[in-house]
């Protein structure tokens, strides 16, 4: 799905939920922005993507500017 970072974070956060066996689409956000909202969120190497600890928004990033990846 075309999400940026802050529609990601809500994406990954369902999927981690004990008993979400359908967790959605999770690419990477590199492959639809060359600049996100957010930290861009990556696959590790064995595929998965690890939830980010918990702050001011789901996943603990602060937004900013277009293309500036805050955290």
């Amino acid at each position: 799905m075309l999400e940026t970072g802050i529609g990601k974070e809500v994406v990954v956060a369902f999927a981690a939920l004990a008993g979400a066996t359908l967790p959605g689409d999770l690419p990477s956000s590199a492959r639809w922005y060359a600049n996100d909202l957010t930290t861009p969120w990556e696959m590790d190497a064995d595929g998965t993507m690890a939830v980010r600890p918990a702050g001011p928004m789901l996943s603990g990033s602060t937004p900013g500017p277009p293309g500036t990846g805050t955290t």
